[in-house]
């Protein structure tokens, strides 16, 4: 169903997939960065998301997605973060991960060095204050897709993030639901 007047974001895609993946999945993943980037910073970005099978880190670490500030390129892990579960587990986890990384796409435009933090693998790196805090806007934005969502989430190697009782994000999602999302996709790049 096409809506009349749907919701646009000042973020702008361009998109490679290494390997198919549903649209509907990819614009979930794709509308999720964008509403972290507005709530937060609000001006013009393009971006490139590339899908491939796996991903990992510069430090070699599996991931279900990474942030490359120096190239506004998001990374995601079809395997891990598409692939892997159905539903809303799926939709929760695309979610979860979009908006961790998205965080550090904020993080870097507030002109925090990135390079400077733990990396992943490292002892340090889930504790630090900007994993954290990309946790906790992951969490925020998942509660406001999911608004009766309580407990906590599973963030791997039995680590776990306590959801918020209440989140910035409901009115938000709330208003995509009403309205829809235009998220722009400046070019669209599949290979296999």
């Amino acid at each position: 169903m096409a809506l009349s007047n749907p919701r646009t974001f000042n973020a702008a895609f361009h998109v490679r997939l290494l390997v198919p993946i549903e649209d509907e999945l990819l614009h979930l993943a794709l509308t999720t960065i964008a509403l972290v980037w507005d709530r937060h910073v609000g001006r013009s970005q393009e971006f490139t998301v590339s899908v491939a099978r796996l991903v990992k880190t510069p430090t070699g670490v599996d991931a279900n997605g990474a942030y490359e500030h120096e190239r506004h390129h998001f990374a995601f892990a079809l395997s891990s973060m598409f692939g892997s579960h159905e539903g809303n587990v799926r939709k929760g986890l695309i979610i979860r991960v979009a908006a961790h990384e998205a965080m550090h796409a904020v993080q870097h435009a507030r002109g925090e060095n990135l390079d400077a933090v733990p990396q992943p693998g490292s002892p340090d790196y889930e504790s630090s204050p900007l994993e954290v805090e990309a946790h906790r806007e992951s969490a925020l934005v998942l509660k406001g897709y999911y608004a009766n969502l309580q407990g906590p989430i599973p963030l791997g190697n039995g680590r776990f993030f306590e959801i918020p009782d209440t989140s910035p994000y409901t009115a938000l999602w709330e208003e995509l639901e009403t309205r829809g999302a235009s998220v722009r996709v400046l070019s669209r790049e599949a290979t296999s």
